[in-house]
Parts: C-alpha cells; sequence; structure tokens
C-alpha cells in the first residue's frame, strides 16, 4: 500500500466500487450482506486485505 494515494469518493465511484481505495488492485469482493439500516456493504481487497464499507443511498424507484 505504501507510495499509493487512496482513491477520492468520486474515483472510486467512477470505478464503480471495482478498484480497491487503498492500493487500487481491482481484486475486491463483497464480504458480508447489504445493512438497509445504514445503506452499507462490507468491502474487501484479496490483494492487500483492506476492508471497508461501500455506501449506498436510495435514489428513487422506476415501475416494472
Amino acid at each position: 500500500m505504501a507510495g499509493k494515494q487512496l482513491l477520492t469518493d468520486f474515483e472510486y465511484v467512477d470505478k464503480s466500487g471495482q478498484r480497491c481505495p487503498f492500493c487500487h488492485s481491482d481484486s475486491v469482493e463483497v464480504n458480508g450482506t447489504f445493512d438497509p439500516e445504514n445503506g452499507t456493504i462490507p468491502v474487501e481487497c484479496n490483494e492487500c486485505d483492506a476492508t471497508w464499507y461501500d455506501y449506498y443511498q436510495l435514489a428513487g424507484w422506476i415501475a416494472r
């Protein structure tokens, strides 16, 4: 992780959450279930073992 700058929120969202914000690896995966109470889901990096939470906000709805 040394030498790499953390991704900003904008950069992380721009990469659709598919990069580790610490080491920039694309080897990331969800590590749990969505918590609707606080809008988060745990994520981990398989490359550097970092863990973090993705944060989701309800944006609306669409009729089917």
